[in-house]
């Protein structure tokens, strides 16, 4: 029969699973605030397209307190047009286990996402696939500005074609363009 421990031993455990837990909350909380610190959407979510975790940019963009979103679906905030291709994408990397990119635009405001689907993997079996993770950046700006460099564009391009004038550019000796 094994000797039980003495109050001291008890105590000298206690403390050394009591610094243990600390520095496992602290590194927890580095990641949080590493996650939350970003201007970007960051979440995860299952092969139904429910949430499992998000950080505080997306869940202010959802504009719900972070503390609701347990139980919530993307379905629960997008048509079910976009749920259809978000549900999609997020099969598809379930069983391809391969990282999928695509530009979305929010209904609700009209923005523009990249968005990076990418497969989160049982670190005890890594071909098992437990998560999807999804990183939305705004690009709505990036995409305002080559929609206006377009019109540009598009406006030179009619002023030279319509031109009555001759304009051609030369390039090494040869003519490469000429209007009308």
């Amino acid at each position: 029969m094994e000797a039980k421990p003495t109050y001291a031993e008890l105590e000298e455990k206690i403390a050394a699973l009591t610094a243990k837990v600390r520095e496992q909350i602290a590194i927890e909380n580095q990641y949080r605030n590493l996650v939350d610190s970003t201007n970007d959407s960051l979440y995860l979510v299952d092969i139904d397209g429910r949430y499992l975790f998000m950080n505080h940019n997306h869940a202010q963009r959802l504009n719900i307190p972070k503390s609701k979103t347990v139980g919530l679906s993307y379905k629960d905030f997008h048509s079910p047009e976009q749920t259809a291709e978000f549900e999609s994408k997020v099969k598809t990397v379930y069983e391809t286990g391969i990282s999928l990119h695509d530009e979305h635009q929010s209904s609700r405001d009209g923005g523009y996402f990249l968005r990076t689907f990418s497969p989160v993997r049982d670190s005890a079996d890594p071909k098992n696939i437990i998560a999807v993770s999804v990183v939305s950046k705004d690009i709505s700006k990036r995409r305002k500005t080559e929609e206006a460099l377009l019109k540009s564009e598009e406006k030179y391009r009619q002023l030279i074609e319509y031109s009555s004038e001759a304009i051609f550019i030369v390039t090494d000796g040869r003519i490469t363009f000429a209007n009308n």
